[in-house]
């Protein structure tokens, strides 16, 4: 009795292969030569995985797993299409290991029929997907994998040995493999094998059989690190992966075939691949319910709307950046319906890129991690974007968040992470108040000789000035009005209390301390309270710099892990750039940013992280230290920390005194504003 081994969520039988992804392609600087390189995903259905994959001229075969079930289905293709998969039949209890394609024009399915005594099956399947002939074995070794050479007969192999048999399945001959087999794929020649794993370089021996001598003889390939699969070519070429690229070895030299971001899938994350044109591939992903197409041509399937993104890399992290960039907008392709075509440039070219956007040769799309002022009247207010949203609105965010962002009113960039600058006491010193002073906290070292310090001694003058720099530019700054108020009495406290401070870091790093300047960075309970670092190991609360109220906290973009985005007024396709921010912004994404992510800007997604990695008390704590964060700070304000640096230098020194400093930053604080938010 026949069956199919898949069990489909709906009536139909077809495999869904249309396109949900397309091109990332981008521009490297400095020099900005493009290299394209599309990408296309062809989804399976009801959460099924490609396993193994095989090719010949106009036809695909797919080993599938749907739940527990493994099934083969076939498709027909070309250079511009692939059409429906179709399941194969199979007889009840066959059970599938691999597939390939011979070199006779046929395909090769090796499936079990009985593990218990050892009942192999070699099926032979046309290129239109019928079952031509079968062969059955009995093997004292599972085998692994089957191959057909030219004249048809087949070769088998278990973990130590070849088995070759001709094609009516009689034995011929066997041969001992120089290693555990990994795998093989057919040259012209015959067959090439990877066996056995060598360690003094990382690699993987290869192996090429000789079909004359039946022995085997090592193939100098030294590009692979971590081979995880092979694959033929149309023309007998031998296709490996060494993790971040595809190479063929062909007349003993092993050539780069097509470069992919290997931050997009782990590194050995294909499975198979083939080659299905001149630098047209197609991969099964481990884990994933997709095929992916890799090609350095466009392919029908691409004819999305295309969304120029531009990509302002960070000075001294431009590979982090790229890598990370490279990895959203896949992701985005992926998930949404535009083409997400992304250039980048380093930091030496943002002067270059920022003017263009006045000139109407904008991108639609800008991407950047610091250095850029958007409040300059070349990008949209995105409330208008937010407003008309059906699923995001102002209330979606972190508290104070937006209100804290806008300038005049308006919102110019949206970020997808967030850190909490802020100061962190023992709770058995504070208990639950943070509205102490500085003279608080001078009083508390002078009561409490157990504490030597009110900071850690790696915090010395300087390094607080640091801090307050930035606290400077976030709080005591209203950009809203393009006025700021470092003349305040809290500012100039804050100042003189700076000052009073150690001006040499201290080498004692046994010492206990009052305070502790503390970047929340991630959502979790280790960083919400109760990480040791302050004072034997006691819980903690967040006081914030002392203002004898709340305190003084404020967000900060994150630290190299998150994106900060904007659309250019001059932008062809806003909408398609306002997709690619909400969907960065929605639950799904914020809830999944990943290890080492900091703060998700969505509530909802914090909310559901703090429920299910922290303790109600300590998601409380960060929650309460949320609604009194009410500033930011924006990387793009370094003009501005500067000259509070500088300024206040003077002052440490006795160059110049209080007052003076004050109102020297002032004055030049209110200069820059003007001229930049006047």
């Amino acid at each position: 009795m026949k069956k199919y081994l898949i069990i489909l969520l709906s009536a139909a039988i077809l495999l869904n292969f249309s396109a949900c992804a397309n091109d990332a392609s981008g521009q490297i600087a400095p020099t900005q030569q493009e290299l394209s390189v599309y990408e296309k995903c062809y989804p399976l259905p009801a959460g099924d995985r490609a396993l193994d994959l095989a090719c010949t001229e106009n036809a695909i075969l797919m080993l599938a797993q749907h739940e527990d079930s493994t099934y083969l289905a076939l498709s027909q293709y070309n250079s511009s299409s692939i059409s429906d998969a179709l399941p194969i039949a199979l007889d009840d209890g066959e059970n599938l290991i691999h597939v390939s394609a011979g070199g006779d024009g046929f395909f090769y399915a090796l499936v079990y029929l009985d593990e218990s005594i050892e009942a192999y099956r070699v099926l032979r399947i046309s290129s239109d997907g019928k079952p031509n002939c079968s062969y059955d074995f009995e093997f004292d070794e599972p085998p692994l994998a089957v191959y057909a050479l030219q004249t048809g007969d087949l070769l088998l192999f278990t973990t130590r040995d070849m088995l070759a048999y001709s094609a009516e399945g009689t034995p011929l001959y066997s041969a001992k493999l120089p290693g555990p087999f990994i795998s093989a794929a057919l040259s012209g020649s015959g067959p090439i094998v990877f066996a056995g794993v060598k360690t003094d370089f990382g690699s993987l021996p290869c192996f090429a059989f000789d079909m004359t001598s039946r022995s085997f003889t090592a193939l100098d390939v030294k590009a692979p690190v971590d081979v995880m699969f092979t694959g033929q070519g149309l023309h007998g070429e031998f296709i490996f992966s060494d993790g971040r690229c595809l190479l063929e070895y062909a007349d003993e030299n092993a050539v780069e075939l097509c470069i992919w971001n290997p931050s997009r899938y782990a590194q050995g994350a294909l499975l198979s691949a083939l080659r299905m044109g001149e630098d047209d591939f197609l991969c099964a992903i481990d884990g994933k319910s997709y095929l992916l197409r890799i090609s350095t041509q466009a392919v029908s399937g691409n004819e999305l709307e295309r969304v120029s993104v531009a990509v302002l890399l960070p000075e001294g992290g431009t590979k982090q950046g790229r890598q990370l960039c490279e990895d959203i907008i896949c992701r985005a392709n992926i998930s949404g319906e535009y083409q997400y075509v992304a250039t980048f440039y380093n930091a030496a070219q943002s002067d270059a890129l920022l003017s263009e956007l006045s000139t109407g040769n904008a991108p639609d799309l800008l991407i950047f991690f610091d250095g850029v002022n958007t409040a300059t009247g070349v990008f949209d207010d995105l409330y208008a974007y937010l407003d008309a949203d059906p699923e995001l609105s102002r209330s979606s965010f972190l508290p104070n968040l937006l209100e804290a962002a806008s300038v005049d009113g308006r919102l110019y960039q949206l970020w997808d992470q967030v850190c909490v600058n802020t100061l962190a006491a023992p709770a058995s010193l504070v208990g639950e108040r943070a509205d102490l002073t500085c003279d608080d906290y001078d009083a508390l070292l002078e009561a409490n000789p157990e504490y030597s310090s009110v900071f850690p001694p790696y915090i010395n003058r300087d390094g607080l000035l640091e801090w307050l720099a930035g606290l400077g530019v976030s709080t005591f700054v209203d950009k809203q009005n393009g006025i700021c108020d470092f003349t305040s009495e809290d500012f100039s406290t804050l100042l003189q209390w700076c000052a009073n401070m150690p001006g040499e870091y201290s080498e004692d790093s046994e010492s206990d301390y009052i305070l502790e300047p503390r970047i929340i960075s991630s959502p979790t309970s280790e960083y919400a309270g109760y990480e040791n670092g302050v004072v034997k190991y006691e819980p903690l609360r967040f006081v914030g710099f002392p203002n004898g109220k709340d305190g003084y906290n404020y967000y900060c973009n994150s630290l190299g892990t998150g994106i900060a985005m904007a659309i250019p007024t001059a932008s062809a396709c806003k909408q398609g750039a306002w997709e690619f921010i909400r969907w960065r912004l929605m639950f799904e994404e914020q809830a999944d940013l990943g290890d080492g992510a900091c703060l998700p800007v969505n509530y909802a997604a914090f909310e559901y992280i703090c429920a299910s990695s922290m303790s109600p008390q300590s998601s409380q704590m960060l929650k309460n230290l949320l609604e009194r964060t009410t500033s930011v700070e924006n990387y793009s304000d370094e003009a501005l920390k500067e000259i509070i640096r500088s300024s206040a230098q003077a002052y440490f020194h006795g160059d110049k005194p209080l007052s003076d400093t004050l109102e020297n930053i002032q004055s030049r604080a209110q200069i820059y504003l003007a001229e930049q938010f006047g």
